[in-house]
């Protein structure tokens, strides 16, 4: 090979590397653009989660709280023993109170940032929902296949199991829940959650509430799909564990 022909060749290497170069650094940016889509996405649904908490539960709340102070006060004189009773109403509903912001500034606030993101938050919820509100949790992962979510999956799929739990506390007043992620085959996980109530309770379906609409969307955003399951008892989240957007899985109803 001549001089000349061993500079082409390398003029071409140069230009194939250039080219791979490119096309790698292309198909990077395309993808942090779709992660930077998600997280706004993410943070979208959160927003409408705090402002409905904020909205329909802590203001009404708050405003229970003034008229029932005001009524106590004009009990005291005619009625102290009254009076003291409905103190004692008013003292169990701020303590009430205190413990919903106090779960709604955990939601607001940075959970675990590292590679093992889903189990490490799932830990810290279920020690707060310990903590706040008496509710057991079990949980039931396999931590291979959580090894093989991508940490924007599994950011989603934590915020959507906080939905669940949030919408199975505050409309069925359940005490112990079951939450288990795994292979349901090959191409395809799992996500089961369970409220694990009594018979009598479980006729109350605490899974179908409105917290539902946002429990979708944040499966939508794994290409998976919801399904209610044992009279409203249990909330199943399939998902595809490669996928191409837009890619779904029907639940086994």
């Amino acid at each position: 090979m001549s001089s000349d022909q061993q500079a082409q060749h390398k003029i071409n290497r140069l230009y194939i590397s250039v080219s791979l170069y490119r096309t790698r650094k292309r198909k990077q940016t395309e993808v942090n653009t779709q992660i930077d889509q998600v997280n706004r996405e993410i943070d979208d649904l959160i927003r409408q989660k705090v402002v409905r908490q904020l909205h329909d539960g802590l203001s009404q709340t708050v405003s229970a709280l003034a008229m029932r102070v005001n009524f106590a006060r004009r009990l005291m004189e005619e009625d102290p023993i009254a009076a003291h009773k409905e103190l004692e109403k008013v003292e169990g509903l701020a303590r009430d109170t205190t413990r919903e912001i106090r779960s709604l500034i955990f939601t607001l606030r940075p959970t675990s940032t590292g590679s093992n993101f889903l189990i490490e938050s799932l830990g810290l919820l279920v020690e707060k929902m310990d903590e706040l509100f008496d509710l057991e949790i079990d949980l039931d992962m396999d931590e291979n296949l959580v090894n093989q979510l991508p940490i924007i999956d599994q950011k989603i799929i934590y915020y959507l199991v906080e939905e669940a739990i949030g919408s199975a506390r505050k409309r069925n007043g359940s005490t112990h829940l079951t939450l288990i992620l795994t292979k349901h085959d090959t191409q395809v996980a799992q996500l089961m959650i369970e409220d694990c109530a009594d018979t009598a309770k479980k006729m109350e379906f605490p899974f179908q509430s409105a917290e539902m609409d946002n429990i979708q969307e944040f499966s939508e955003l794994i290409g998976g799909s919801v399904g209610v399951l044992g009279g409203g008892t249990k909330i199943q989240v399939l998902f595809p564990l490669s996928r191409q957007p837009g890619d779904g899985i029907k639940p086994q109803l």
